[in-house]
């Protein structure tokens, strides 16, 4: 199995090329395509800085024990926030209000598993980094079927109680646990769309998620040879994961597959992180350049939180 320091460095790097170009859109990427690391950008970064998506990633490791407790995660990302713990800069930036207001419903006293936003306009993909370290905490204790489902939900919800991110937070967890288990990448992602669907069969509301807003992946295959331009990589749940997927089936090597993503545009970061981590698991690290894995801030703290983390579990 994959080292998770691996994964998370994987991860990192994946966001830390992608945050400088943070909102531009696919054309001004089609004049200037990124191939490398570089600064600037809406929050004006050095070469090698992360965004919140790794910090909360970070915060979502140091939360996990050997029982999970859904308060430790909304501490920990109060941490972040109010804090600055988990930056790869002085203070937090880039957070979303979503997360703002989980952590100022769960600072109200308001039990973690209620925070969460439920109108479907707050379906964004800031609560799918979650599923990294879950999937190898279930990895390496292993719990039946609704246990799994309701350790996904409940990490999910304290944040984001809505239920097509709860959906695609499962199939982008499952294809995560199955290419641990060495599966295929096709083999991986169908796997894990089947799974996550037969098991919300008799769930209406989930079912008809499946069946409307999930409709294009439901046929793998055919979905892998779309083209870039029926590929929306907006912070939109769904969009996010087929962007991830999209990209982690159209590439072979991690390298190839990060630069794709960054080039569509738009959620740059959030998006080539979730691919990046997949690709981790999937190829390694071994042929990513040396400058990017070098470059990379605070690297040694990534380092430290993800070998506390596997110490613990």
């Amino acid at each position: 199995m994959r080292s998770f320091e691996e994964i998370v460095l994987g991860f990192a790097i994946g966001d830390a090329l992608g945050l400088p170009v943070e909102g531009l859109p696919r054309r001004a990427l089609v004049v200037e395509p990124v191939s490398n690391y570089t600064v600037g950008g809406p929050h004006n970064v050095n070469i090698g800085t992360w965004s919140d998506d790794t910090s909360m990633l970070l915060a979502a490791i140091d939360a996990i024990d050997k029982e999970i407790i859904y308060s430790k995660f909304l501490s920990k990302l109060n941490c972040f926030i109010k804090k600055s713990k988990y930056c790869s800069m002085d203070k937090a930036f880039d957070i979303s209000e979503i997360t703002l207001n989980a952590i100022t419903n769960f600072s109200l006293g308001i039990d973690a598993l209620l925070c969460g936003a439920t109108d479907s306009s707050s379906s964004t993909n800031s609560s799918m980094n979650r599923m990294i370290p879950i999937a190898y905490y279930l990895m390496v204790n292993n719990l039946n079927k609704d246990a799994e489902f309701e350790i996904i939900r409940k990490t999910t919800i304290i944040t984001h109680n809505i239920p097509k991110v709860i959906i695609s937070n499962a199939i982008y967890f499952y294809i995560c646990k199955n290419l641990l288990m060495n599966k295929s990448k096709i083999e991986s992602i169908k796997e894990a769309i089947d799974y996550v669907m037969e098991y919300y069969l008799n769930n209406e509301l989930f079912i008809n998620e499946f069946n409307t807003t999930f409709k294009r992946l439901l046929d793998i295959n055919s979905f892998m040879n779309f083209n870039e331009n029926e590929i929306s990589s907006t912070n939109y749940t769904v969009d996010t994961l087929e962007s991830v997927i999209w990209c982690f089936l159209n590439t072979q090597t991690y390298k190839g597959a990060l630069i794709k993503c960054v080039n569509l545009g738009h959620d740059t970061d959030g998006i080539t992180a979730l691919c990046a981590a997949l690709c981790s698991i999937y190829y390694g690290l071994e042929e990513v350049p040396y400058f990017w894995k070098q470059k990379l801030v605070k690297r040694e703290l990534i380092l430290d939180i993800t070998r506390n983390f596997i110490n613990r579990i």
